[in-house]
C-alpha cells in the first residue's frame, strides 16, 4: 500500500490566523536585517539550525548538518539538551540548549504565551546573540516561530522551509527565503535541499540517510531471536492498542522470537501497563544508553516515535506502525525497514499532534492488525537470514 504523499495535515483556521500575524512581524525583522547587511556584509560561514522539538527531529537534521560540516561550514545547533549527543561533535561548532514553549505536546503548555515575556526567556534570547549573531539561520520544520527566533537570535538571513512540515499551513515569503517542500520526500531529506540553496554541492555518493553509529561502542554482539518493542510514544493519538501489543508478543513466542520492550526515562511504568507482565522491559536513561541497548536486537517493531528513527539510523531493520504520522515524511530508511499503515482508507488520515486530533489517530492506528505485523517480522528475518 502506497499512501498519498498529497494528503496533507490540515492546520486550523485560528492557527493560520496566528500564522499570519506572526509572518508581519517575521517580515518586519527580515526588512530590517535586509537593510543591516547593506551597510555591513558579511561572508562568515556560520550556521545556527534550529530544532525545538524531539529526538526523531533531530536525527532527521544529521545527513544536512554532515554535509555543511564537510564543506567548511561552522553549525550550531539550537535543540534540547536531551538530544545532543544524537549529532556527532566533530561536525557543531556549538549546541545551545533550549527549551521552547510550543515544543510541548500538552495543549496547556503549548500555548503559554506569557512566557515569551519571562525574565528568562528574555535571558535566554541574549544567550543567543551571543553565539548566533551574524549567521544565516536555518528552519527545516517551517515554522513561522521558530524563524522569529532565529531573527531574535541575531540572524542575518533565514531559510525556511515553505510550509509547516507535512501540513498545508504555507510560510509567506516575506517572513524569510524559503525552500520549496516536496511531500514525496522523507525529513531527512527535505533538510539536505537546504545545503543545495546555500551552494554546497550533493551529488549521489553524498545523499545518504541519519547515521547514528557514533553512538556505538566498537563491539556489537546480535541477539539473533530478540525482537524489540517500542510501544510508548510521547503523543497519544500515536499509540497502538494494549490488547495488540500483547498478542504480538504471544504470536512473536509462538514463531521462536524473543520480544523485549524498550522505552525511555520514565517510561518503565507506563510500558508495564500496556504489555502487561508477558515481556522483558529495559529502561534507558538517556541517548547512549538506549542506542546500546537498541544494539544487540535483530530488529524492531516501533510506534512512529524518536526510538523508531534512532534505530533505523543505527542500521536495525524497523517495523514502523503509522496511524497519523504523514508518509513518506517520517518513513525509515533502512534496506530492510518497512511501515505498515491504513492511508488509503478514509478514516486513517494525517493529522496535527495536539489534543483535539487524538480519537483521529487513534482509530487510524487500530487500523493495524497484530497478523501484518508478525507476517513482516517472519518476512524480514527471512530476508536477513538469505543475505547473512
Amino acid at each position: 500500500m502506497n499512501p498519498s504523499a498529497n494528503r496533507l495535515i490540515h492546520i486550523s483556521f485560528g492557527r493560520r490566523i496566528a500564522s499570519g500575524l506572526l509572518s508581519c512581524i517575521g517580515a518586519i525583522f527580515r526588512l530590517v536585517r535586509i537593510i543591516g547587511n547593506l551597510s555591513n556584509p558579511v561572508t562568515d560561514a556560520a550556521m545556527t539550525v534550529i530544532e525545538p522539538y524531539n529526538m526523531g527531529d533531530v536525527v532527521s537534521l544529521e545527513p544536512m548538518i554532515r554535509l555543511l560540516s564537510m564543506s567548511g561550514k561552522r553549525v550550531t545547533v539550537i535543540a534540547r539538551q536531551q538530544w545532543r549527543s544524537l549529532l556527532p561533535k566533530a561536525h557543531i561548532c556549538k549546541w545551545i540548549d533550549s527549551e521552547l514553549p510550543w515544543s510541548a505536546y500538552d495543549g496547556c503548555k503549548k500555548y503559554r504565551v506569557w512566557k515569551l515575556f519571562s525574565a528568562d526567556f528574555l535571558k535566554h534570547i541574549r544567550h543567543l546573540r551571543c553565539s548566533c549573531k551574524g549567521s544565516i539561520g536555518i528552519d527545516v520544520r517551517g515554522d513561522i516561530r521558530s524563524i522569529i527566533i532565529l531573527y531574535l537570535a541575531g540572524c542575518r538571513e533565514v531559510l525556511s522551509l515553505d510550509c509547516y512540515s507535512g501540513s498545508d499551513l504555507r510560510i509567506s515569503p516575506i517572513a524569510a527565503r524559503l525552500v520549496s517542500s516536496d511531500h514525496f520526500l522523507r525529513k531527512w531529506e527535505q533538510g539536505v535541499k537546504f545545503c543545495s540553496i546555500l551552494g554546497v554541492a550533493v551529488d549521489g555518493k553524498m545523499l545518504l540517510p541519519p547515521d547514528m553509529r557514533h553512538l556505538l561502542s566498537s563491539e556489537v554482539h546480535k541477539q539473533s531471536s530478540t525482537v524489540g518493542l517500542v510501544i510508548v510514544a510521547p503523543w497519544t493519538g500515536r499509540t497502538w492498542p494494549d490488547s495488540k501489543w500483547q498478542a504480538l508478543v504471544t504470536g512473536l513466542k509462538a514463531k521462536g522470537f524473543t520480544p523485549v520492550v524498550f522505552c525511555g526515562p520514565g517510561q518503565k511504568e507506563t510500558a508495564a501497563r500496556i504489555i502487561g507482565a508477558c515481556s522483558d522491559i529495559v529502561e534507558s536513561n538517556n541517548i547512549e544508553e538506549f542506542a546500546r541497548n537498541l544494539s544487540g536486537v535483530k530488529l524492531v517493531v516501533s510506534l512512529d516515535s524518536g526510538p523508531m528513527h534512532l534505530a533505523d539510523a543505527l542500521g536495525i531493520p524497523v517495523i514502523g506502525l503509522f496511524g497519523p504520522g504523514k508518509l513518506p515524511l517520517w518513513a525509515p530508511s533502512g534496506k530492510f525497514s518497512v511501515v505498515i499503515h491504513h492511508q488509503d482508507k478514509a478514516e486513517s488520515v494525517p493529522c496535527h499532534q495536539v489534543d483535539e486530533c487524538v480519537e483521529i489517530g487513534l482509530k487510524a492506528m487500530d487500523l493495524i492488525n497484530v497478523e501484518e505485523v508478525l507476517d513482516e517480522v517472519v518476512e524480514i528475518n527471512a530476508k536477513m537470514v538469505c543475505i547473512k
